[in-house]
């Protein structure tokens, strides 16, 4: 029996979108081209399961442009959402829960931060509201950092501006990396990808290349420190 055929409004409401959206996730590529009857464009259920897909790998911090492509490239999309949040979760120190409050926050500060601090480092996506006045910490290993900058005597404000600089940077420098793997390793397995191992392969040179970058931009900020000291030095020298 042939899947049953709707339009954009139905499926709107079907996946709790606006039409609006899904026409513009239409025109990225992100869903399969409509059937075309009478100048009117008609769904199925393929398109309400791709629809829930793109969310789930937009949940896991990849844009829009980077699913279009891994999306394009396979012919199982199940496989593709698995995969790459297999390769999500087993990033650092992720599955090392640390849950705080307001308190353990402001701590390493003797209780000397800004009003807006715990709501700046949230809106950051570094903390996450979880009830009862409790947070969940993105990255344990930072908070840690952090605690040790505190230790350092830098202030609370000046923690911050400086996190929020790498957050910038290092969304960028991410998503270069993320785009590379996906344009010069996923797209040679564009017909190789059909096992369980292949997939596992696949995930193994994500995770070396993953490592790879992490070494690579700690080398390169390590440098320019090098170099900006220097500067600095030969600077208040003369």
């Amino acid at each position: 029996m042939p899947d049953e055929s709707f339009t954009i409004e139905v499926l709107a409401r079907r996946t709790g979108m606006t039409v609006r959206a899904l026409r513009s996730w239409n025109s990225k590529g992100l869903l399969q081209p409509p059937e075309i009857k009478r100048r009117t464009g008609y769904y199925t259920d393929r398109h309400v399961r791709r629809v829930e897909h793109v969310r789930a790998l937009i949940g896991e911090g990849y844009n829009l442009g980077v699913i279009a492509r891994m999306l394009a490239t396979a012919d199982d999309e199940g496989s593709v959402v698995a995969f790459a949040q297999a390769v999500v979760s087993s990033h650092g120190d992720r599955d090392q829960e640390l849950v705080v409050t307001p308190d353990d926050i402001a701590a390493p500060w003797h209780g000397a931060i800004p009003d807006h601090f715990v709501d700046d480092l949230v809106a950051l996506g570094l903390l996450e509201p979880i009830g009862g006045g409790r947070f969940r910490v993105a990255s344990p290993r930072l908070f840690r950092i952090t605690e040790r900058l505190a230790a350092e005597g830098i202030p609370a404000p000046a923690v911050l501006e400086v996190t929020r600089a790498l957050s910038v940077e290092s969304d960028r420098i991410a998503r270069a990396y993320l785009d590379l793997f996906v344009r010069h390793v996923w797209g040679g397995w564009d017909d190789a990808l059909d096992t369980e191992r292949d997939w596992d392969a696949l995930r193994e040179r994500m995770l070396r290349l993953r490592e790879l970058s992490g070494e690579a931009t700690s080398a390169m900020v390590a440098l320019q420190l090098d170099r900006l000291t220097e500067s600095h030095i030969a600077e208040v020298s003369d």
